[in-house]
This record gives C-alpha cells, sequence and structure tokens, in this order.
C-alpha cells in the first residue's frame, strides 16, 4: 500500500507541474490583461497535435524516428510558434477585450468551440498517443517510465527559466509591473501595449509548449482542450488569478490529490477531486491560498 501511494504521488507530482505550465500561461494572460481566456486549455491541445505532426513530418521527410531529438525540435518548433500566435491573436483580438471581462468571456469561449471542431475535423476524434522507446526505471519502491522523468526534468526547466525571466530581466519585470498597476507602469515609462504584446505571446507560447510535454505521456484527443482549461482554472484560483509562481504549486497539489484519489476512486471520477477543491477554495480562500487576506 506504501508503494502504491508513493508511485502515485510521484507521478501525480509530475503531471501536476505540466499542469502548473499551461495554468502560469492562463495567469501571467490574465495578469497583463485581465483576460480569463477559456480557450487556453484548447491551445494545449493544438500544442499536442503540432508535436504529433511534427514527429510524424520528422519521421517521414528526415528519417528521424520519434527520439529525444524529435521532442527538443517540435518542443523548440511550437515554442516560437505559439509565441508568434499569442502576440497575433493580443494585437487583433485579446487587445480589444481589456476590461471587457463578460465580452472576454464569451468570445474565448467561442474560440475554443471553433479550435476544438477544426482539430476534429483535421485529425478525427479518435485518440491517439506519440510512441517514444523509453526504459522504464526503478527509483526506490517506485517504478517510473523515461517519458514521465523527461517531461518532470523540460517541465521543470521550462518553469525554473520562466520565473528567471519573469524576476530577473528588465523586460520580465516589466510585466510584473504591468500586471500588479499598469498605470503606475505607465508613469515610469513602460509600454503596456508593448508588454501585453510579449505576455499573450508567452502566454499561449506555455500552453503549447505544456501540450508538447504532455503529449509524450498522455493520449491526444480535441476534447481534452476543456478538460485542461477547467484544470488550469481550478490552479489558477488556488494560487490566486495573476500569481505566476503559485500557479505552480497549485498545479502540483491538483496533479497529487488526483493521483493518490486513484487508489480509492475510479480513475473517471478523479476530474472531481479538482473541481471538490475549487469549490473548497473559493468558499474557505477566495483570493487564493498564495495570496495575502
Amino acid at each position: 500500500m506504501l508503494d502504491l501511494l508513493i508511485s502515485t504521488t510521484v507521478h501525480g507530482l509530475i503531471l501536476g507541474i505540466i499542469y502548473s505550465t499551461i495554468a502560469m500561461g492562463m495567469s501571467l494572460i490574465f495578469g497583463v490583461m485581465g483576460i480569463k481566456n477559456l480557450a487556453h486549455g484548447d491551445f494545449a491541445v493544438l500544442g499536442m497535435f503540432t508535436t504529433y505532426f511534427l514527429f510524424g513530418y520528422l519521421m517521414s521527410s528526415f528519417g528521424i524516428p520519434p527520439s529525444l531529438l524529435s521532442f527538443a525540435l517540435s518542443f523548440v518548433v511550437v515554442f516560437i510558434l505559439f509565441f508568434v500566435i499569442g502576440m497575433t491573436l493580443t494585437r487583433f483580438i485579446f487587445k480589444h477585450l481589456i476590461g471587457e471581462m463578460l465580452g472576454s468571456i464569451i468570445l474565448t469561449f467561442g474560440v475554443s468551440i471553433f479550435m476544438e471542431n477544426v482539430m476534429l475535423l483535421v485529425w478525427g476524434g479518435d485518440y491517439r498517443i506519440i510512441d517514444i522507446p523509453y526504459e522504464t526505471y526503478r527509483l526506490g519502491p517506485v517504478s517510473v517510465n523515461g517519458a514521465y522523468l523527461v517531461a518532470f526534468v523540460v517541465t521543470l526547466a521550462l518553469i525554473i527559466s520562466t520565473q528567471l525571466f519573469l524576476s530577473k530581466t528588465k523586460l520580465g519585470i516589466a510585466i510584473r509591473a504591468v500586471s500588479q498597476d499598469v498605470d503606475a507602469a505607465e508613469s515610469l515609462g513602460i509600454s503596456s501595449d508593448t508588454i501585453r504584446l510579449v505576455g499573450g505571446g508567452l502566454g499561449i507560447a506555455l500552453a503549447g509548449c505544456g501540450g508538447t510535454i504532455l503529449a509524450i505521456i498522455y493520449y491526444i484527443y480535441p476534447y481534452l482542450g476543456i478538460l485542461l482549461t477547467l484544470y488550469a482554472m481550478i490552479i489558477c484560483v488556488l494560487a490566486g488569478l495573476g500569481n505566476v509562481l503559485g500557479a505552480f504549486f497549485g498545479g502540483i497539489i491538483i496533479g497529487v490529490a488526483q493521483s493518490v484519489a486513484t487508489i480509492w476512486i475510479p480513475y473517471a471520477l478523479t476530474p472531481a477531486v479538482g473541481f471538490a477543491l475549487f469549490v473548497l477554495i473559493l468558499i474557505f480562500k477566495p483570493k487564493g491560498l498564495f495570496t495575502r487576506g
């Protein structure tokens, strides 16, 4: 029983920090623009399908089999592509939704439905998987597939890099300044429009890269987007909206709670654990676990 508990906790930790990456992107967009992006999880799924396509393309065109090299190349391409997509969306859509909470919810919900149906049209509704031959490693009482270890290391590196960017670079500090007080930031000469472009691009890129990482350990299908959006929203509530670092810890809480719950309840019911935590936090700590007050 103890071995099972440790094993599920480790897998939940890994899955949780992947959720954190997606949630950090949502939190970043909310921070710089005040927009609740209900299509955020769909961008993660689009990242999964893009990764699936790139793996196939690298194999058919260059003879590169599914491997760490394929994953690394896909990760870089997805980050750049989704950063550009995020900046484009910010320039032509998100920018006009600032201060329009209801409008942003309605429009991004429509974008979510549109993206889901486009992915369904292009790739179909079947479950897909990226099969990379990994060894299984024994870490004490825990057996961990190599794909999970790769996902853990890459996700942790991405989260640390994002946090260092936001806390140590001039551009990152400017993003935090706009998130906290846009008027004060502008009075110091910071261009809020430029910062929103970068923040929107980075937010969508984090979702896409989260999808790339998730694709090597999870099934890929179009309807996953709404679930990932809900997880991201729950994590953001746990962290406090706009709290990018808090999203990291919120993701771990959700991932571990859901994974450990599989010991006692059917797997299909595990999303209810996250929703239950969501309700409890709203009741007892509505500003989030990692905010003051």
